[in-house]
Parts: structure tokens; C-alpha cells; sequence
């Protein structure tokens, strides 16, 4: 029996000597769709991974890695947040582009709390009257052209 985050895999052999593995997930690339779907989980929730973590701990279940998270975010989970907000942002300039009234766009910048020396800052626009967010923008803070 092996555990491989929150996969299971029991090797199992019958009388007659054949020999098979079965998994408690299938495979996707090279990560199992379990843990997969628990990386987004855990991403989307807005939660830390050393919190989920401490909570899998008092339960005694299996989790993957810290390590193993943030490449399951980086190889699986932000491409596929990418191509969906690019689809989305598609759709958005689309219809604000066949609309014949006017349109009143909305701005929003935001940097850390006060107190906080913000690294990060948010830059996001939006359109009034359908309330999507039309586009925005990460920027590190202290770049040449970038100011507070």
C-alpha cells in the first residue's frame, strides 16, 4: 500500500501470481485527479495550504506536499484560470463592443492594507452597467513608471 497525497495505491497479487496495482484516482498528465481537484480547492477557497494542512492532520488523512501544491498550481491550475479569464474577457469586449449606448467604465487601484509595505498592487476596470470586470492588472510595486 502506497499513499501518494490523497491517492492510494494498493498492489495486489492472486494465487496464480498476476500481479496488478489498483489506484484510488486516475491520472491526468502525470498528477492524479484527487489531489488535483484538492490543489483547486484548497486555491480557490482562498484558504492556505498550511491550514488545510493542520485540519487534514487532526482528521489523519493523507495530504500532498506544500512543494507538490505549488506545482500543481503552477503546471495545472493557474493555466486554466488564465485561459478561462482570456475567454471570458473575450466575451466581455465583445458585447461592450455591439452595445449602441454609452458606455461608463469603472477603476479601481489597490495596493496592501495601510501599514503594510505593499509589494503588489490591483488595477481593475469594469463596466457600470453589466458590472463584469473588463480587464486588470498585477503590477510590483517600485517598477520604473509605477507609483502608489
Amino acid at each position: 500500500m502506497e499513499m501518494q497525497g490523497s491517492m492510494l495505491s494498493v498492489k495486489v497479487a492472486c494465487i496464480e501470481h498476476h500481479d496488478t496495482i489498483w489506484r484510488s484516482q486516475p491520472l491526468v498528465g502525470k498528477s492524479y485527479v484527487g489531489n488535483l481537484l484538492l490543489a483547486s480547492a484548497i486555491l480557490v477557497s482562498g484558504e492556505s495550504y498550511m491550514r488545510v494542512k493542520s485540519m487534514f492532520d487532526v482528521f489523519g488523512l493523507e495530504v500532498f506536499g506544500q512543494g507538490t501544491y505549488y506545482d500543481l498550481q503552477k503546471r495545472w491550475l493557474f493555466p486554466a484560470i488564465r485561459q478561462h479569464w482570456e475567454m471570458e474577457k473575450e466575451m466581455v469586449m465583445r458585447t461592450l463592443q455591439t452595445q449602441t449606448k454609452s458606455l461608463t467604465l469603472l477603476g479601481n487601484g489597490q495596493c496592501d492594507s495601510p501599514g503594510f509595505s505593499a509589494k503588489y498592487g490591483a488595477y481593475t476596470i469594469a463596466d457600470e452597467e453589466s458590472k463584469k470586470i473588463v480587464d486588470f492588472e498585477l503590477v510590483q510595486l517600485g517598477e520604473p513608471g509605477v507609483h502608489t
